[in-house]
């Protein structure tokens, strides 16, 4: 018995084990599986229902391709209105749906997809945007960058920008090598393709040259005849002329015909016999002709002129041409050079100079010591170059190479005389080993060092040498009120108190006896409040004096003023004196010009009666 299968709704038995005489119902059976359903290998399947794939499983890699009517794009699904796709959460909760709502905005999870969420950071670096989907400009307009630097159309035409294909280089700087329509001044040769033919066209040099010396140029020809020759053949398209074969459109001179009417310029044709040139087939254009020959054996780079006269017929009247230039005869000395017909040939010794497929050359090794001349002055930057910056030597096989020593340590070198004369004559750093050190002189050229003194020293000379010695200061001060002190006109002592105060090495006054604590120069100060005359101006004297060596002199001069008649004067008197032995006595003697005068105590401006006063100072440090 068989066995029931559906297939799209349709019921089929299909065969068991056993079973015989069922061929029909295989064949349904076979025929609705190949056409109502699905194949792997493709094919139309219309589904008659809703296929629900259930809550466990479903299409897990799936190919969508669009109906063949509608929508029109492929490779799209299409959803309802109403339908949307689902997406299932993070947290596998909920559903977040993908739709649009009732204004055709798409929306995620219920809400608008924003205009604008797409920035710049979000574009691919490879997207390539196609420009198509970029805001339109103006048509066939070229884009600029307008002030925010963004882009817009600007004045400037498709059509106009399309103007700058094929420009190699600034436009500007082309603009400017150009003349003005207007009128342009030239730095340099203008050339002219052919002879002005009309009115106000610019003129060659040969055209105005031919007008000064009665000529009419022509344009050139490229052979010129030799001999006589039958006008219909000899010159025809393929024949030889002075060893060139002429072809259709050569300009050529015919001027040694039998028959000279038939002289003149040519043409020649495709086939048969030439015809006149259209610048040279009557004959006022033939008065004066000047034409130039460019090829040929004997006329090659020769010049020939019409000398006909005005008012001849061409084609009756007889055309001579008489030669007006030949091509420059060369020499060669066959040293190097080498002349052969009209071309000169190098001979080449392959070792210094030789031949490449672009001309001359100097050979690969070619240039010795021997080829540089002796002022060739070759530039530095022909040079091979070394390491930069460093002094340069030669070495062990007398090729200069760089050396360690940099540029900047050579500069150093930068001297007016000999270096090591210098250095020489120069003082050892290390002499001063400590801070304050002095330099001396020992003997001739001979630098010594001088340690630093202890504070307070001063520096002195000891046997011509320079040494450090303890201070000799002294500084004594004496302020004692005394009675009338009376000078005659002979010198007598001066009573002095003892020292009441000092600095330094103390001095030693006893009765009016002073002893110096080292010998040198002294000066002594001293200020009396009151010193009167009577009624003759007079002049007090002061003198110091050695009463160890016989009353020696070692000081005498005026040391006040003069004293005012009837006037009290304070006074001050400055000795200044040179001891020669601080073993010796000295005192101090005074003097007046005159008798009379009185050096005593007084009250001034009501304050008491004022003392006298002496100091002691050791200057002669």
């Amino acid at each position: 018995m068989g066995l029931p299968l559906v297939i799209n709704g349709t019921s089929y038995l299909y065969p068991e084990t056993g079973d015989v005489n069922w061929g029909s119902q295989a064949t349904l059976w076979a025929s609705a599986v190949t056409v109502g359903m699905l194949q792997k290998a493709g094919g139309s399947f219309t589904l008659a229902s809703e296929v629900d794939f259930g809550p466990t499983y479903g299409l897990k890699t799936a190919y969508y391709k669009t109906e063949t009517a509608n929508p029109a794009s492929s490779g799209q699904v299409r959803l309802a209105k109403t339908d949307s796709i689902d997406f299932r959460n993070n947290a596998n909760s909920g559903d977040l749906a993908l739709a649009i709502n009732g204004s055709d905005v798409l929306t995620f999870n219920g809400e608008v997809i924003p205009a604008g969420l797409i920035v710049n950071a979000d574009i691919d670096i490879a997207a390539a945007i196609a420009f198509s989907k970029m805001a339109a400009l103006s048509n066939s307009i070229l884009p600029v960058t307008n002030s925010s630097g963004v882009i817009t159309s600007s004045p400037v035409t498709a059509t106009e920008a399309g103007y700058l294909s094929g420009v190699t280089s600034a436009i500007q700087t082309q603009i400017n090598t150009k003349a003005a329509l207007a009128g342009a001044t030239f730095t340099g040769s203008v050339l002219l393709n052919a002879d002005p033919t009309v009115a106000l066209q610019a003129a060659t040099k040969s055209y105005v040259d031919g007008l000064a010396t009665g000529l009419n140029a022509k344009t050139a020809c490229r052979i010129a005849t030799t001999a006589n020759g039958t006008l219909s053949t000899a010159f025809a398209n393929g024949q030889t002329i002075d060893g060139v074969t002429i072809a259709t459109n050569d300009r050529i001179l015919i001027k040694n015909q039998s028959t000279q009417a038939d002289n003149g310029i040519y043409v020649v044709q495709a086939s048969g016999a030439p015809v006149r040139a259209t610048d040279a087939n009557t004959w006022a254009q033939l008065v004066g002709a000047y034409v130039f020959i460019s090829a040929g054996t004997a006329n090659t780079a020769t010049s020939w002129v019409c000398n006909v006269a005005a008012g001849g017929t061409i084609g009756v009247t007889a055309v001579t041409f008489v030669q007006f230039s030949a091509s420059q005869a060369y020499t060669a000395s066959g040293t190097g050079i080498v002349l052969s017909g009209n071309e000169f040939d190098l001979q080449l010794d392959s070792s210094t100079l030789s031949q490449s497929g672009s001309g001359v050359k100097v050979a690969t090794g070619g240039i010795t010591n021997t080829q540089i001349n002796a002022s060739a002055a070759i530039a530095l930057s022909k040079l091979a170059a070394t390491t930069a910056s460093k002094a340069l030597v030669s070495d062990g096989s007398g090729f200069i190479s760089a050396s360690s020593v940099t540029s900047t340590t050579l500069a150093f070198l930068d001297a007016t005389s000999s270096v090591q004369t210098q250095l020489d004559a120069k003082i050892a750093k290390t002499l001063l080993s400590s801070t304050n050190d002095m330099i001396y002189a020992s003997s001739a050229n001979t630098p010594a060092r001088l340690a630093a003194g202890t504070d307070g020293y001063i520096l002195e000379s000891a046997s011509g040498v320079p040494t450090w010695t303890n201070p000799k200061t002294s500084f004594s001060i004496l302020s004692v009120p005394i009675g009338t002190v009376s000078i005659g006109t002979t010198f007598s002592i001066l009573t002095l108190p003892a020292v009441t105060s000092s600095v330094g090495t103390a001095i030693s006054i006893s009765s009016s006896v002073i002893t110096f604590p080292f010998a040198g120069t002294w000066e002594i100060i001293l200020e009396f409040s009151n010193v009167a005359s009577g009624s003759t101006s007079r002049t007090v004297l002061g003198k110091v004096i050695d009463t160890s060596n016989g009353n020696a002199l070692i000081n005498n001069m005026t040391v006040g003023n003069s004293t005012q008649p009837n006037n009290s004067l304070g006074m001050t008197f400055v000795l200044t004196s040179v001891v020669t032995n601080a073993s010796h006595t000295h005192e101090i003697h005074f003097a007046a010009s005159g008798s009379g005068v009185a050096m005593s105590p007084s009250t001034v401006n009501g304050l008491s009666t004022r003392t006298w006063t002496g100091s002691f100072r050791y200057i002669n440090i």
